[in-house]
């Protein structure tokens, strides 16, 4: 049987974690009661104050909370300006690290892709990165990098390592899929496949040295004062005869991934990431930052 005292108690524990819960999430809170607070005066004798938790108040009682939160969540270099990109990642990743552009970071200029294998190509712009980064190297930050293949079985896996070129030098998106729908033309098979590799660049731990296998069966390697580990996703589906819907990049408006009837660029993000080949990849990532962490 619970006393008045007990229940007076929790009560107000119930309305403080309330409280914070909005201010997390809003900034400012739905209801915030008066309290008392024991104040022990110059003759030995206590009194109560009555006291507001007022706006400005609420405001440093958030940021000092999200200050507290945040500071343990590492930051992430992604080898990318593609804002597409960007946000599909940060929106996987975002209760797992930080993520930032290379623009967020000052870093500027042309990154290689001269590997003829997705896995060698997604090493060369992490390790672009590394090389730039003080902090990538010292541990600060870490640094990854993916690159993405649509491999087409009428066209012998083609364009592949080559997909985000594959209209030309400098070309866009529409080059990409109009080269596509004219190549698959007439084509009664239609099967295709997407296939993404995340390089992670990251400071070694100490006394290992070597190849090996992660805990969810990526490869990583590790030499000297660098760890790189792969995560690899894929999805299997479609190329479809004309564009399909507005969202998404790349050949998203062509791609129909088995077992269902849209394009990936008539899906909702959130959907999309998780059955894509880059969701995949990405939560192959998160798991293993899960894990470390």
């Amino acid at each position: 049987m619970y006393n008045t005292c007990t229940i007076f108690v929790r009560l107000q524990l119930y309305i403080y974690c309330t409280t914070i819960v909005h201010i997390l999430y809003n900034d400012q809170c739905w209801y915030v009661p008066k309290w008392s607070s024991v104040r022990r005066l110059d003759d030995g004798k206590t009194r109560k104050k009555r006291t507001v938790f007022g706006q400005k108040d609420k405001k440093h009682f958030a940021a000092i909370i999200k200050m507290s939160i945040f500071a343990e969540m590492k930051t992430m270099v992604f080898a990318t300006n593609n804002r597409h990109k960007i946000l599909e990642i940060s929106e996987m990743l975002k209760d797992i690290v930080i993520v930032k552009s290379l623009s967020d970071v000052g870093l500027s200029g042309e990154i290689p892709e001269t590997a003829d294998t997705l896995e060698g190509n997604a090493l060369q712009k992490a390790m672009w990165v590394y090389e730039r980064m003080p902090e990538c190297k010292s541990g600060k930050m870490a640094c990854f990098a993916d690159d993405t293949g649509l491999e087409v079985e009428a066209l012998g896996g083609r364009p592949g390592v080559y997909s985000a070129r594959y209209a030309g030098e400098h070309c866009s998106f529409d080059d990409n899929i109009n080269k596509m729908l004219a190549e698959m033309d007439g084509q009664t098979n239609r099967k295709a496949c997407f296939r993404t590799v995340i390089c992670l660049i990251e400071k070694a731990e100490s006394g290992v040295n070597g190849e090996r296998r992660t805990e969810n069966g990526e490869r990583a390697t590790q030499e000297g004062e660098m760890s790189i580990k792969y995560f690899e996703g894929r999805v299997d589906g479609t190329i479809l005869t004309e564009r399909y819907g507005e969202e998404g990049f790349g050949y998203d408006p062509i791609f129909m991934p088995d077992r269902f009837a849209v394009s990936f660029a008539e899906m909702p993000l959130e959907v999309k990431n998780h059955i894509s080949h880059r969701g995949r990849a990405v939560a192959k990532l998160v798991e293993y930052l899960r894990m470390k962490n």
